[in-house]
C-alpha cells in the first residue's frame, strides 16, 4: 500500500540531502537554488549543474583563450569594474577589491576557493569571455554573490544568478562550456523567482 509512495519519498529526501551537502554555514538552512538566465540572445544560459567538473571547451583563465582575444585574471585585478552593491556605487576594484574608503563596506573578487573562475566562450562570438564570482559585505552583512562576466571588448556585464531572498547565498560550482555557463547555489530556502 505505501510501497511506491515510500519509494519516491525515500528518493527524494535523498536527492535533497545530496543537493545540500556542503552548504552548511551557521544557522542557515542549506538547500539547493536553480537559476537560469538568458547572457544574450542566443542559446546562453546560466543553470543549475550539481557537479562542478568542467568540460573540454573551457579554457584556462590565465593563459588559455578560447578565440581570438581573452581576458586574465591579472586584467580583472588591475581593471575591473563592479556593478553598484552592498551600498556601494559601481566603481573600479583596486588589486581585486572595492576601494578602502567604504569600509566598514567591502567587497572583493572570489578566485581562490576551488569554484571558478571560468572561462569560455559563452556568447559564441570566438572570444573567451571570464566568469568570476564577486562577493561583498555591508559592514558585517554578507550579500548573495554576483557572477560577474567580462568580456575582451565590453568590459564587465553583471548577471545576479543568486536567489532574491537568500541573505547567504554562495556559488558551489561553475562550469563552461561553448555558448554555456552553469552555477549551482547553496543559500536558504525561497519560493521567489531565482532571478532578481
Amino acid at each position: 500500500m505505501f510501497g511506491r509512495s515510500t519509494r519516491t519519498l525515500t528518493f527524494l529526501t535523498g536527492a535533497l540531502l545530496l543537493l545540500g551537502a556542503g552548504c552548511s554555514s551557521g544557522d542557515v538552512s542549506p538547500s539547493a537554488t536553480v537559476s537560469a538566465l538568458a547572457t544574450s540572445e542566443s542559446s546562453t544560459r546560466v543553470e543549475s549543474s550539481p557537479t562542478g567538473q568542467s568540460s573540454t571547451t573551457t579554457t584556462d583563465p590565465a593563459t588559455g583563450s578560447s578565440g581570438n582575444d581573452r581576458v586574465t585574471i591579472a586584467d580583472l585585478l588591475a581593471s575591473a569594474e563592479v556593478p553598484a552593491r552592498c551600498d556601494m556605487p559601481k566603481q573600479t576594484l583596486i588589486n581585486g577589491a572595492t576601494d578602502p574608503s567604504f569600509s566598514p563596506r567591502s567587497g572583493w573578487l572570489i578566485l581562490d576557493d576551488g569554484v571558478g573562475p571560468i572561462a569560455a566562450d559563452l556568447n559564441g562570438d570566438g572570444n573567451q569571455e571570464l566568469v568570476v564570482r564577486f562577493g561583498c559585505t555591508a559592514g558585517g552583512v554578507g550579500w548573495p554573490e554576483l557572477l560577474l562576466v567580462y568580456t575582451p571588448a565590453h568590459g564587465s556585464s553583471a548577471m545576479s544568478t543568486s536567489p532574491n531572498s537568500a541573505s547567504e547565498s554562495t556559488a558551489t560550482s561553475l562550469r563552461g562550456r561553448r555558448a554555456q555557463e552553469q552555477s549551482a547555489w547553496c543559500g536558504r530556502a525561497t519560493t521567489e523567482p531565482a532571478l532578481a
